[in-house]
């Protein structure tokens, strides 16, 4: 009973904070963007320093809102199930890829996700590795195909492989760069294991196993 008070409370306490969050952070992402196209509609014609400043601006908003967004989606109790996580993974993938010519594809054996519930810090974790692979994806590979498979196997592991038919990368030469320390960090924090294969034309596949917390009862 104890600790079923204390689920219910916590629920209530991040409702609450999704909502002021939303409040001063969200609206004000999107009015900070209608007053930059405003801004741009009275300059009209500016110099390309100008034009690209603004356009950072613009950039630098929208993708913050997009973050916003998660955060929020995240806060919500209802959204700590595997199966709303990976459903989430799958539809920005979806979103990211629409209008491209990347085609992308998402599978896994989703009769099994609804048992399994992960604390918030750990949904974050693995949404982010994520985001950042398929946004690498689009951004560097330069890849017609990506596909995503979630698997769960013996022992409530789940492994999640990312696989692109890009032009690949060598590894230690960016290893610094496009997020792929964040990457480990984050799977390190997931008590997990990220494997990154790439070699320069033969495409890359990411790999990331971890183990989940106990079935729900």
């Amino acid at each position: 009973m104890v600790d079923k008070l204390r689920r219910e409370e916590q629920a209530k306490v991040r409702q609450r904070t999704a909502e002021d969050f939303h409040d001063e952070v969200g609206n004000k992402l999107t009015r900070i963007n209608v007053l930059t196209n405003v801004l741009t509609q009275k300059l009209g014609e500016v110099s390309p320093d100008k034009k690209r400043l603004i356009e950072q601006i613009q950039e630098n908003t929208a993708q913050l809102y997009s973050g916003t967004k998660d955060i929020l989606w995240s806060l919500q109790a209802t959204n700590d199930n595997l199966y709303e996580i990976l459903h989430r993974i799958r539809d920005f993938g979806n979103e990211l890829f629409s209008d491209t010519h990347i085609s992308f594809s998402f599978t896994g054996n989703e009769q099994d996700w609804q048992q399994y519930k992960l604390p918030l810090d750990m949904s974050r974790n693995l949404i982010m590795i994520f985001k950042e692979a398929l946004n690498n994806c689009l951004k560097y590979a330069d890849a017609t195909k990506v596909t995503m498979d979630a698997e769960l196997k013996e022992g409530g592991i789940l492994h999640i492989a990312l696989t692109d038919d890009g032009k690949g990368f060598n590894i230690e030469e960016v290893i610094k760069g496009n997020g792929l320390n964040n990457m480990r960090n984050r799977a390190a924090r997931l008590k997990g294991k990220l494997y990154i294969d790439s070699k320069p034309g033969k495409g890359t596949v990411i790999n990331l196993h971890f183990r989940l917390p106990a079935k729900q009862k």
